[in-house]
């Protein structure tokens, strides 16, 4: 299963090197994944194309908790990652390549033991930002809500669904294994 390009790792690193803002419109979610984290007691986080790592450093949390960042663009948290009980995955799908997509979810699918928080883009950002610069670089695909929710509702339970300015955000939970008799 091929989850990325060399190409395209090698682009995301540049940017990450070259642009400081890139990846921060994700902190907004803090405290939504916060909530989610406290409300369920989850004891292991996976931050799924984590950047720099920035977003568990501004959660609230009030319980131990392990985070393990994964990013393959960012040396130091590039090893293949291990399951956790929720898994956040903010402002990435979008970057992902066109002929990727699915092994990436895929891969998010296997790695979500209970739980996941996506925030997907579906149009660009606004004109002059950043980011906005970087979505024509980077080649993003901004599919609409439709495309997507088949494509996650093929791999994970919809728990709950909200549009937001950029797109949208969905709390996710794995499906029951069937239990071995």
């Amino acid at each position: 299963m091929t989850l990325f390009s060399q190409q395209h790792i090698e682009f995301q690193k540049k940017v990450h090197q070259e642009c400081p803002a890139y990846g921060k419109a994700s902190l907004v979610f803090a405290p939504m994944v916060s909530e989610l984290i406290n409300a369920n007691q989850v004891k292991k986080l996976l931050d799924y194309g984590s950047g720099l790592g920035e977003v568990p450093q501004n959660l609230e949390i009030d319980h131990q908790i392990d985070v393990q960042l994964y990013d393959p663009a960012i040396e130091k948290f590039s090893a293949s990652p291990a399951s956790a009980e929720m898994v956040i995955c903010l402002d990435v799908l979008d970057t992902v390549e066109q002929d990727h997509i699915d092994s990436v979810l895929n891969d998010l699918q296997r790695l979500t033991e209970k739980m996941a928080f996506f925030s997907i883009n579906t149009k660009a950002a606004e004109t002059g930002s950043d980011e906005q610069s970087l979505s024509r670089d980077n080649d993003r695909h901004y599919y609409p809500v439709e495309w997507w929710l088949p494509k996650l509702m093929e791999r994970f339970e919809l728990h709950y669904f909200s549009r937001i300015n950029s797109g949208f955000v969905v709390v996710l939970r794995a499906f029951t294994k069937p239990s071995v008799q």
